[in-house]
């Protein structure tokens, strides 16, 4: 399966994500449920990112009236 993707330049990006994609996939043996658990696994990791970004809009908010 490896030989068949081609990754281009995110290789080292690729490499670590389809990794983990096998070792979950030995476990659960679903591909569907796999790839939904390896989702997760990246929406966690970008949480606090995420969580701090929605905070910032938040307080921008305010000043909506005011720059308009």
């Amino acid at each position: 399966l490896y030989l068949t993707v081609d990754n281009g330049w995110l290789w080292w990006l690729a490499k670590p994500i389809f990794w983990l994609l096998n070792l979950i996939l030995s476990v659960v043996i679903n591909w569907g449920l796999s790839i939904i658990l390896i989702v997760v696994c990246v929406i966690a990791i970008f949480f606090k990112l995420s969580a701090t970004s929605y905070r910032s809009m938040a307080k921008l908010r305010k000043f909506g009236p005011e720059i308009a």
